[in-house]
């Protein structure tokens, strides 16, 4: 565990250190709504 390596608690390294980038906090705020999205294939 990365908490014990560094002594830090797991709150610590959430709070300073595992950041989120810029994509990921786009796919995360997305992701929930994709399945209300229709999207036409065409055949």
């Amino acid at each position: 565990m990365t908490a014990e390596r560094v002594n830090a608690s797991q709150d610590v390294i959430d709070r300073y250190y595992d950041k989120a980038t810029k994509r990921e906090r786009m796919e995360l705020r997305r992701r929930p709504h994709l399945e209300k999205l229709e999207i036409e294939r065409e055949t």
